[in-house]
């Protein structure tokens, strides 16, 4: 039995070790293209520098020509937007790709454990699962975290302008030619052991930062799809599992193999270019007769807590995307009076419609079942205590105008 444990705790380890691999060879893909258009935007800034040479190595009473500096200042600002576009697209789209992937990651551990329904598994049946589970997650942490890659992208970007003319404002007034100034600002480096003694150039100091930001946000991405995931299936626990190598720092070493209640996971990662995952404590999967599911305690059947299968996971998003089909119908045809409380809710405030009971709303249904009382001469507090003795909902199924 002791053998059968260990056997299984290699083969999750192994698992763990495949999905690091996997992950970290889609990071440092994405890595080499935002780099490549860090690259080109380099080459385009310089063209555009030597474009106006003549604005530098002024000889003494020379002044500078403002309108060809104001054309060659332009045509930085549009390089450096381009450049902001394509990182801008980068980003969001491996947030997106690493979440989705994190899932299936998180989905071929649960195989592992050779759990019903998930022993099945193959690479496409799970990328197939986690659309089906992504699309019962909460999105709003992934899109939060998408805004954020994209702000930390436009700060790179405007730091790469801002450093680009002051060194040409600070070159021209220092007497440098524009080759000069164009050498200053370093360049794109490929070259891992030459980067290292670039110095603190604008484009070296753009590079180390966008490949920070890369590393560690696409990690983040990765391991909150597969958290989520642990999350919406029902794992209550996860273990913190880290990378074995010479690499591995102290901080993270102290959490390998701690386990913690999902809810109380730490944040991961844990620090810039941290590379830790986590790995599912799993319970046993679901009864098909009895599922119940909740939004606070998770899947559940008559037995307590479970995990969904994934035919489970299927099934659950397949009637909601058919509730949702209903719902968007309705909603089209101006159906209002079909739709249930929820989506009713949700269409309201999209249309920026308060469906919340006013004061005034409240009197009038409490002088419907009681005519000979007047409410309107009672203070706030009295009235809420009468509305909540006669079971009046705070809300209004079907204020739809």
């Amino acid at each position: 039995m002791l053998a059968v444990a260990l056997d299984q705790a290699e083969r999750i380890r192994q698992s763990v070790a495949a999905s690091f691999a996997a992950r970290d060879l889609y990071t440092e893909q994405q890595v080499t293209a935002l780099v490549g258009s860090l690259r080109e935007a380099e080459k385009r800034v310089k063209a555009d520098l030597l474009r106006y040479a003549d604005l530098g190595a002024l000889t003494p009473g020379q002044t500078i020509n403002q309108i060809r500096l104001a054309a060659l200042t332009d045509r930085l600002d549009d390089t450096i937007k381009g450049l902001k576009g394509e990182h801008t697209l980068a980003l969001k789209t491996a947030a997106k790709e690493s979440h989705l992937e994190g899932i299936a990651q998180g989905a071929l551990e649960l195989k592992v454990h050779g759990l019903p329904g998930y022993d099945a598994l193959t690479g496409d049946t799970a990328k197939r699962l986690a659309k089906d589970a992504f699309s019962l997650m909460d999105k709003s942490a992934l899109d939060f975290l998408v805004r954020f890659d994209v702000q930390l992208a436009g700060q790179v970007s405007t730091d790469l302008l801002t450093g680009v003319k002051n060194a040409l404002t600070v070159g021209i007034a220092q007497g440098l030619s524009i080759p000069n100034i164009a050498k200053n600002i370093g360049s794109v480096i490929l070259d891992k052991e030459a980067f290292k003694q670039a110095g603190k150039t604008v484009f070296a100091t753009a590079q180390q930062r966008i490949e920070l930001i890369a590393r560690t946000e696409i990690l983040r991405a990765h391991n909150q799809g597969r958290l989520k995931f642990y999350d919406t299936v029902g794992v209550r626990e996860v273990r913190w599992m880290v990378a074995h190598d010479e690499r591995l720092c102290p901080i993270c070493s102290e959490l390998d193999g701690k386990v913690f209640p999902i809810d109380k996971f730490p944040p991961i990662p844990y620090h810039p270019r941290c590379r830790c995952s986590l790995s599912a404590m799993p319970l046993r999967v679901c009864s098909t007769e009895s599922l119940k599911l909740t939004a606070m305690a998770g899947p559940a059947d008559s037995q307590g807590s479970c995990l969904m299968t994934p035919q489970q996971v299927h099934d659950v998003a397949g009637a909601q995307k058919a509730e949702q089909a209903q719902t968007n119908k309705a909603i089209k045809q101006g159906d209002y009076e079909s739709l249930a409380l929820k989506p009713l809710q949700e269409e309201a405030k999209k249309r920026g419609i308060s469906i919340y009971r006013t004061k005034a709303d409240f009197i009038k249904l409490l002088g419907k079942q009681n005519p000979s009382i007047e409410y309107s001469t009672w203070a706030t507090k009295d009235i809420m205590a009468e509305v909540a003795k006669q079971g009046i909902g705070k809300t209004s199924a079907r204020r739809t105008t």
